[in-house]
C-alpha cells in the first residue's frame, strides 16, 4: 500500500513551518477523535476500525526519539494492511518521513530527509518499528541524530488501511485517518512544538 514520501513530503512543507505556538519539553501525548477514518476519494467518513487512531505520544529526548501510536484496531493478518507515515519540519529547511507499514508478510520502516525540496539519501540505520497487534499499538523508535538532533520540531501523520477490497477500476480502496486533526482531512493536523527534552 504505502504513501509516497516524496509526494507527501511536497505537498505538506508549508503547513509544518515553524509558527509561533505552544511548546512541549520532551513529550507530548495528542488523543485523536476515534471514527474518524474516511475515503480520501470522496472525503467521507467511512465505518474502518482497522488503523483508526486513537491516540500519539511522542517522547523527544537528547538520544532518542520514540514515537507511540494507539489504534482502535490494528490487523494485518490476511489481506490487511495498515501504514502510518509521520513528517517532521525543523525550524531549518529540513524535513524528514517516516512510512511505517505492516501487514501479514511483515514490517518495514522507510525514512527520507529533504533539504527544500532535494531528497538526500541519508539513512538511519538504527530506526525500529515494533508492531503490537495485541494491544493495537506501532511504536517507532530513532535516534535523535536521525533528525539531525534538532532543538525544535513539529510533526503531522495520517495512517491509511485497506482490507482488500477494490474499486471498479481495480485500485484499493484505502481509508485514512489524519492523527491530528478530526474527520476528513489528510495532513492538515499539526502537533505544538516539540522541544527536544
Amino acid at each position: 500500500m504505502g504513501i509516497s514520501i516524496r509526494g507527501v513530503a511536497a505537498a505538506t512543507a508549508a503547513a509544518l513551518i515553524m509558527a509561533p505556538s505552544a511548546a512541549w519539553a520532551g513529550t507530548i501525548a495528542h488523543a485523536d477523535m476515534a471514527a474518524d477514518m474516511f475515503d480520501p476519494a470522496t472525503g467521507l467518513t467511512v465505518a474502518a476500525t482497522n488503523g483508526d487512531v486513537t491516540n500519539i505520544r511522542v517522547d523527544y529526548g537528547k538520544k532518542v526519539m520514540t514515537t507511540t501510536v494507539s489504534f482502535t484496531d490494528l490487523d494485518v493478518s490476511g489481506v490487511n494492511a495498515v501504514d502510518l507515515t509521520v513528517l517532521i519540519r525543523t525550524k531549518t529547511k529540513k524535513f524528514f518521513a517516516l512510512n511505517a507499514s505492516a501487514d501479514a508478510a511483515g514490517n518495514t520502516l522507510r525514512y527520507a530527509k529533504f533539504v527544500g525540496k532535494k531528497h538526500t539519501s541519508k539513512k538511519c540505520a538504527r530506526a525500529t518499528l515494533a508492531v503490537d497487534t495485541d494491544a493495537n499499538t506501532m511504536v517507532i523508535t530513532m535516534p535523535s541524530s536521525c533528525l539531525d538532533s534538532s532543538k525544535k520540531i513539529k510533526m503531522s501523520a495520517v495512517s491509511s488501511s485497506t482490507d482488500g477490497s477494490v474499486t471498479a477500476e481495480g485500485s484499493p480502496i484505502i481509508a485514512l485517518d489524519d492523527v491530528f486533526t478530526d474527520g476528513s482531512a489528510e495532513f492538515d493536523g499539526v502537533s505544538a512544538v516539540i522541544v527536544r527534552g
